[in-house]
């Protein structure tokens, strides 16, 4: 049977910050990240800022890498941008496999496995851009799902300057983390939209004790889907052995 791979929408973003992500375990970019194979496409002209203020005129381009990695034999696809949830009913219905747009379907399942009485938190690139819209085009709403967002745009800019310093960047990202909870001391779990957040997930979860979700939770929820364990294979095998 051909290796089963999961497909990743990618942004359309500068080469200096691709050729860092792909030599940077925890960003999808990177072969290391993930165990098991991916395709990666790049959605043609959808940069960070037209992603987050949901660009029409992108649809066209993200229906085309979508079918594109089905035609290349992906069996499900994760996007590699929180806010590309805002496309995930079309992106969905142009392909005949699953597609997750975005960490955001993961704020359902952490708030029902935290408890009722927690909500979740959400560390996002832009507090200011993530809007209701984007969680009601992957299935629920802030009435529904208690959340509390802190986002990177809440401090200057040169927190996060040179952006590819790992070291700072991680630290920042702690302290933003630790931040939220001090600020929101109800927290149970956190979800990370932003997937340039997700090499400190691990960082983030020492930290504050909390269980973390990113995408890469979601591509090997994804994965385990498609190519669930042959149990009978497994046990024939040691029938054989013994």
């Amino acid at each position: 049977m051909p290796e089963v791979s999961i497909g990743v929408l990618n942004l359309d973003v500068e080469p200096d910050r691709v050729a860092a992500q792909e030599d940077t375990p925890g960003f999808l970019r990177s072969d290391e990240t993930l165990p098991f194979k991916v395709k990666k496409e790049i959605v043609r002209g959808a940069t960070i800022e037209r992603v987050v203020r949901e660009d029409p005129e992108l649809i066209p381009s993200f229906v085309k890498a979508a079918k594109t990695l089905e035609a290349r034999g992906a069996k499900a696809i994760v996007g590699d941008c929180g806010f590309i949830s805002a496309y995930q009913g079309i992106i969905s219905g142009a392909v005949s496999i699953p597609v997750a747009s975005s960490s955001l379907l993961l704020v359902p399942l952490a708030h029902h496995l935290t408890g009722k009485n927690k909500r979740v938190g959400i560390i996002t690139a832009e507090a200011k851009a993530l809007a209701e819209r984007h969680f009601q085009a992957v299935g629920w709403n802030s009435d529904d799902i208690p959340i509390v967002v802190k986002g990177m745009d809440e401090y200057p800019a040169e927190h996060w300057e040179p952006f590819m310093d790992h070291r700072k960047k991680r630290d920042n990202i702690v302290k933003l983390a630790e931040a939220m909870l001090e600020e929101n001391r109800d927290i149970g779990a956190i979800v990370l939209e932003c997937t340039l957040i997700q090499p400190y997930a691990r960082a983030i979860h020492e930290s504050t004790g909390l269980p973390v979700y990113d995408i890469t939770t979601l591509a090997k929820l994804m994965y385990s889907a498609v190519n669930p364990p042959n149990y009978e294979e497994k046990e024939h095998t040691q029938q054989k052995g013994n």
